[in-house]
């Protein structure tokens, strides 16, 4: 609303932004960092074997994890969290 009115709003009471995406970014970092330890625990490879239906689907279960992590990381890292720092600092500056 005040972006279309080009208004300029007053500082709340809260912090910036900025705070809570550092949270998430370091949070971000923790996580793919598990995940690559769970990826060296697997040999960092995920070959289908033939004989073990079950172990077949933890892997595929577990490439699935691996896309969706990357998709979600990448989308707020590179997308979200910059255009709502960038928002903020439009409307409140």
């Amino acid at each position: 609303m005040a972006r279309q009115e080009s208004k300029k709003m007053e500082n709340p009471h809260l912090s910036s932004i900025e705070s809570p995406v550092k949270t998430f970014l370091q949070e971000h970092e923790l996580e793919t960092n598990r995940f690559r330890q769970i990826a060296s625990l697997l040999g960092n490879v995920y070959p289908l074997n033939k004989t073990d239906n079950k172990f077949n689907g933890v892997l595929s279960d577990f490439k699935e994890f691996e896309k969706d992590l990357h998709f979600h990381t990448h989308q707020e890292n590179n997308i979200l969290f910059p255009k709502a720092i960038e928002m903020e600092n439009t409307i409140m500056r």
